[in-house]
């Protein structure tokens, strides 16, 4: 995936747990690169799956820019359209100019999450394993918020 759409204007469509959606016109879509932590364009005409992920969302006529994490989602990129299915809820961030701390909620999660992990290697049942995706999750989720200064946006629910 490469910087190859970076004037085309996108309809996108985002379906969420509960029949929740996000529909945004004449969008550029970036995604957050897991292992550099930038955004980058998707290619045109592609298919995508990711596990947990951040997107971001600029109205190309106002400039104005929207965060949506993802979970277990899949991606279809088709002509001018964009159509995602994640398995989370519904939820909407903005740019904030506050300075964005979790680094104390970020290690308690890491301390639940390291005592699964030592719990998994006695063995666990299937209600903890989901447990151990849903802190992983979590943790990923207020890394980015704190990176890239992100707070919920109030929006309609």
């Amino acid at each position: 995936m490469k910087n190859s759409t970076n004037n085309i204007g996108f309809d996108l469509r985002i379906h969420f747990l509960d029949n929740q959606q996000l529909r945004f016109s004449n969008s550029k879509i970036s995604i957050v690169s897991e292992s550099e932590n930038q955004f980058f364009v998707l290619d045109p005409n592609s298919v995508a799956s990711y596990e947990k992920n951040l997107i971001e969302i600029e109205n190309l006529k106002t400039k104005n820019k929207k965060y949506v994490f993802l979970k277990n989602c899949n991606v279809l990129v088709s002509d001018n359209n964009i159509w995602v299915n994640s398995s989370n809820k519904k939820n909407l961030y903005e740019k904030t100019n506050k300075k964005i701390n979790n680094k104390e909620k970020i290690k308690t999660l890491s301390k639940e999450l390291a005592e699964f992990n030592l719990m998994q290697k006695i063995g666990i049942d299937f209600e903890d394993f989901l447990k151990i995706s849903e802190i992983e999750y979590q943790i990923y989720k207020e890394q980015m918020k704190e990176l890239f200064k992100l707070e919920e946006f109030e929006h309609e629910k």
